[in-house]
This record gives C-alpha cells, sequence and structure tokens, in this order.
C-alpha cells in the first residue's frame, strides 16, 4: 500500500513537471521576452509600468490560459488520484466539477477562468475516454443540439441576461456543452478528408500561433485602420495568423522549441 502510494507521488510530480516546462517556461519567456518589450517598444505602455506590471503578473493578456491550464492540470491530478477508487467516480467529478464552474460565473479574474474551464477540460477527458460512442450519435441528434445552440443563444442575447444572473452559468454551460458535442462529431469525420491534414498542421504548430498572434494583431489594427471595418478585421484576422504560423514554424526550424514549450525531446 506504501509502496503504491510513494509510486503515485513520484509520477504525480514527474507529471507536474512535464506541465512546467510545457506551460509554465513558454508562460515566462514569451511575456518577459516578446509580449512586453513589444508593448513598450510600440508605445502603448511605459517602461516603468510595463516592469511593475510584468512583477505583479497584470496584463498577460490571452497568456492566462497557460497558467489557468497549468493549475487545471494539476488539480485534475490530484482530484482524480483522491477519488478515483471510489464507485462511480466520474459522475462524483462531474457534479463537483459542475458546482464549480457554476460558482465560477460569479467570481472574477484567473479565479473565474480556472473554475469554468476546469469544468470543460473534465468534459473533455470524459469525451475522449468513450469517443467510440460519440461517433454514434445520430446526426438528427446532432441537428436537435445545432437547433437547441441557436435557440439558447438566441434567447440569452433576446433577453439580455445580465453576467451576474443565476440564469446565465446554466445558459453558458448548456451552449458550451452542446458547441462541444457537435465540433467533436464534426472532426471526427474529417480525419480522412483534406481537411484532417490541415487540422494536423494547425495542431503541430498552435502553440506558436496562440502566443504569438496577439502583437501581431495590435500592429495590424493600427495599420489597417482607414480601411473599411469588415476588410480591416479580415485582413487583420489572416494575416496575423500567417505571421505568427511562420515565426513558429521558424523556431522550430532553427531547433528554439523551449519557447513552445517542447524544451525536452519528445515531450509535449
Amino acid at each position: 500500500m506504501q509502496l503504491q502510494i510513494v509510486e503515485r507521488i513520484r509520477s504525480i510530480v514527474i507529471f507536474i513537471d512535464k506541465k512546467i516546462w510545457r506551460l509554465v517556461v513558454p508562460f515566462i519567456l514569451v511575456m518577459y521576452l516578446w509580449r512586453k518589450p513589444w508593448s513598450y517598444l510600440t508605445g502603448t505602455q511605459n517602461m516603468p509600468k510595463s516592469i511593475k506590471e510584468m512583477l505583479m503578473f497584470h496584463t498577460t493578456g490571452p497568456l492566462w490560459y497557460l497558467y489557468v491550464l497549468f493549475a487545471i492540470f494539476v488539480f485534475e491530478k490530484l482530484f482524480m488520484w483522491i477519488i478515483w477508487a471510489r464507485k462511480n467516480y466520474v459522475k462524483i467529478a462531474l457534479v463537483c466539477m459542475f458546482v464549480l464552474a457554476y460558482w465560477g460565473y460569479f467570481m472574477n479574474g484567473a479565479v473565474h477562468h480556472f473554475m469554468v474551464y476546469n469544468f470543460y477540460f473534465f468534459i473533455g477527458i470524459v469525451i475522449n475516454e468513450h469517443f467510440d460512442k460519440l461517433l454514434k450519435i445520430r446526426k438528427t441528434t446532432i441537428n436537435f443540439l445545432c437547433i437547441l445552440t441557436i435557440c439558447l443563444t438566441s434567447f440569452q442575447l433576446f433577453f439580455k441576461i445580465e453576467e451576474k444572473n443565476i440564469l446565465m452559468p446554466l445558459l453558458s454551460i448548456t451552449i458550451a456543452l452542446t458547441d462541444i458535442v457537435i465540433i467533436y462529431f464534426l472532426t471526427s469525420h474529417l480525419r480522412n478528408s483534406q481537411i484532417s491534414e490541415l487540422i494536423s498542421v494547425m495542431d503541430h504548430h498552435g502553440m506558436g500561433i496562440y502566443l504569438f498572434h496577439t502583437e501581431f494583431i495590435q500592429v495590424l489594427a493600427l495599420i489597417t485602420v482607414d480601411l473599411p471595418r469588415e476588410l480591416a478585421w479580415l485582413c487583420t484576422f489572416f494575416v496575423s495568423f500567417l505571421l505568427a504560423f511562420l515565426l513558429t514554424y521558424l523556431l522550430k526550424k532553427m531547433g528554439v522549441k523551449m519557447i513552445l514549450g517542447e524544451f525536452k525531446s519528445g515531450q509535449k
């Protein structure tokens, strides 16, 4: 029994070590070597304010996802270790995660992100474990979920439900769950098509695109300010996406993979 506990603790330590290199190291490097220098070079922040916010982890922009995801990984690992031996542990976990998510909608900042996205993260785990069953879902069910999503979104917008309203978390969670099932169903049927190759390429470069795209958007938004709004949006979206993709490709070719969370050989 003690040996099993020691082995489990060891596996958790190894797991956390991998996630540090995968998520925390890219966060620190991109935050301090890319995002912050770019912000005061482009004049969006002055140096003293930028340094202060760097030390306080403020204005992390989209990088909040990295440290929140790290916290979710660690929490899920420890939580599942505690309840895994219980009967119906998946149901217990779902109830606990749902309560956290509902409560999280009334929180702010990183706490809100952690509590809400932790629930969706766990849903992803459950779906992956039962992916074969998902493939057997009839198209009529998928069509129903699409209609349900549209109706709930319309209801949410039409009645202008406030963010702190008790109905808001239920609506948002239901819409998100239906969207997750629809996306999984659609992507599963693209595996043998040419689109699957594109998805594979995007998956291989997705981390870098996510890390670098924001700064390109900021510059392109200034450049395209005189263009019609719709055209400016399209140009900004596609060009920033392409530039972030090319920068990621270049870093991989140069072997500078630590910034992409690929510090150790074969680690993801």
